[in-house]
């Protein structure tokens, strides 16, 4: 019974009760003000005699508020690794953390490959190039639908060339040099010339550097411009190297000059390799 409906039926029991002008006395007791406290829904038993001046009520209707089933909370994630970088060959850690009621269970997921890992904890031995990716914790205990959040793991690993070939290229024409490199961070390039000079820009050829190759552009090929090419590419975790040639069609190369154009390589890259390392 609401308070509104006790005080009307309060003040019609006290109109019936009081010896005086009916109308005026229900009117008075009509607006009775709140006095009494109750448990909203709770039962209410009010008497009055000749005395009562008056008798009010009042719903503590927060008093009533109680959850449905106090034993049950929905599974939440309370804290999680940030974003890793880490580099290759390392061990990774990563941890979920997760409250609610009845205790939540806590799932490992990675989108790459689908795999699942139970438990707070996922633990990744000498992690490798191809396991960069998001995690996914999940958690859920059967009262909401589950609760997740992703971890990004970023790898690292020194550069290596998977893009290099030998060109022909006819005098006063376009040729193109394509060196190209996976790494992480990604790789800066430089070029040089019979494995010793580097290569320069000017109006007949151009370096463009993007964001996992190099190109080597020749605008108008000439005689200077037929030779062996070197590519390094680096970053700070190390260095890889890759040569080839521009040549004109029909031009004989003998083994001996490609063997030591090879050994040369070989040079060039130990001494600029050691250079980046100890930029690092």
């Amino acid at each position: 019974m609401s308070c509104a409906m006790l005080r009307h039926a309060l003040a019609l029991l006290l109109a019936l009760l009081w010896k005086g002008p009916t109308g005026a006395q229900a009117a008075e007791f009509g607006h009775l003000p709140d006095n009494i406290t109750v448990l909203e829904g709770e039962s209410v038993v009010l008497s009055a005699g000749r005395e009562a001046g008056r008798a009010n009520c009042h719903v503590n209707s927060n008093m009533s508020k109680r959850s449905s089933d106090p034993d049950r909370l929905p599974a939440r994630i309370v804290n999680i690794s940030q974003d890793k970088s880490v580099n290759e060959g390392d061990d990774v850690s990563l941890f979920c953390l997760a409250v609610g009621r009845p205790e939540p269970t806590i799932t490992w997921k990675d989108f790459k490959y689908g795999l699942m890992s139970e438990g707070e904890f996922l633990e990744i031995t000498e992690i490798k190039r191809h396991q960069s990716e998001e995690f996914e914790c999940i958690t859920n205990n059967g009262v909401a639908p589950p609760d997740t959040r992703r971890v990004k793991v970023t790898v690292n690993y020194p550069p290596v060339i998977t893009d290099v070939k030998n060109m022909p290229a006819q005098l006063g024409k376009t040729a193109i040099l394509r060196c190209e490199a996976m790494a992480v961070p990604t790789a800066s390039f430089e070029w040089y010339r019979d494995d010793r000079r580097p290569v320069e820009s000017d109006n007949t050829l151009k370096i463009k550097n993007e964001k996992t190759r190099s190109l080597l552009l020749f605008t108008n090929v000439t005689e200077k411009h037929f030779g062996n090419y070197t590519c390094f590419a680096s970053n700070r975790l190390g260095a890889s190297n890759a040569s080839m040639l521009l040549f004109r069609p029909g031009a004989v190369y003998g083994g001996a000059a490609s063997l030591n154009g090879r050994l040369s390589g070989v040079g060039l890259w130990f001494c600029l390799s050691i250079s980046v390392l100890m930029k690092v």
